[in-house]
This record gives C-alpha cells, structure tokens and sequence, in this order.
C-alpha cells in the first residue's frame, strides 16, 4: 500500500471539513450506520477500527488510537461499539448544547475541559493492502481513495488520540 500526501487545495471540501462527520453522513444517508470491526486494549493505548456505512455500502474506513491514562476517557472509547466516536467523545460538548448527542455522566466526564484538534494531513491512498480493500469493496475495486488524518489532545489530563479516515468513493457522490 503506497500513501501519498497531497494539498488540501486540490481536495473535494468535504475532506476539509472539521465538524463531526457522522453528523455530515447522517443527514444525507438513510442507512448510516457503524461497525465496529475491531478494538483493541494495550494500555495505555486503545485501538478502534471502523466502517462507516449507507445500508451497508462502505462510506469510511476509519482508525482511532488513543494513548491515555485517563479513566473517564478510556472507558468512553472502549464502551464505544456502534456508536459515533464524534458523537461521544469529540464533540461531545457541542452535541449537548445543541441537544444533539447524548448527554451521559461518562461521556461528560471525559470530555471536560477544552479539546484541542490538530491540522489535517491528507493523503492519497493507492495499491491499498487486502484488509482496507477489503473493508471498502461495494463490488468495485477502487485503485486510489482520499484520506486524512489527525491528532486531538486533552491538556488537562494528558490525552491524545490520533484518527485517519479513508473515504471510499461512493463517500464523495454521498456528500459531493
């Protein structure tokens, strides 16, 4: 699998965007849904792997690794299953104020204080290996496919937690 990083410039603005794009999905998809397709527990990191669909036709592939001795934090993350990473922990805050998201103690505690999130780095992704082509098959075997990545900290209890998205191509017709 070969990356390339490429230039915001040349992206579609959808790839730019720094809202929650589970929010961005769902109000365009009638069968958006996640899967979680694997986690795993190595303290003091935690990784989560995805597929963000529509009616089971693959949006996203995404991978979350968070590198944290903070309770609250890591049992949000691990507890997370089917549910928005966004919705729960990155953008939790702003989900209650607009009384879109849940408003749980956990979810509470372990998005207190102020979050930070890094630039962006894009990428290309081409000659992709067999689990990530396999993950984003929809009966078509995509050469190259957008992505991103990047890095959220919590300052005030030392938490960083490291995301790359990569869309397939049905993802720009969905929110093209």
């Amino acid at each position: 699998m070969n990356y390339c990083v490429v230039d915001a410039e040349s992206l579609p603005s959808y790839l730019t965007s720094t809202g929650s794009l589970t929010r961005a999905f769902k109000t365009v998809c009638r069968g958006f849904h996640i899967e979680q397709k694997c986690l795993r527990r190595n303290a003091p990191f935690y990784t989560r792997e995805c597929l963000l669909l529509d009616n089971g036709r693959p949006l996203v592939w995404a991978r979350s690794v968070l590198f944290s001795t903070h309770n609250e934090t890591i049992a949000t993350f691990y507890r997370l299953g089917s549910q928005s990473l966004g919705e729960r922990l990155l953008f939790a805050a702003e989900n209650r104020s607009t009384n879109k998201g849940v408003s749980s103690i956990e979810a509470n505690k372990a998005t207190r204080g102020t979050l930070v999130r890094g630039p962006y780095t894009f990428f290309e992704v081409s000659g992709a290996d067999p689990d990530l082509q396999a993950a984003m098959a929809d009966g078509v075997s995509p050469t190259v496919n957008y992505g991103r990545s990047s890095q959220f900290t919590w300052p005030h209890h030392d938490s960083v937690l490291f995301l790359s998205e990569v869309f397939s191509p049905y993802a720009e017709t969905v929110l093209a």
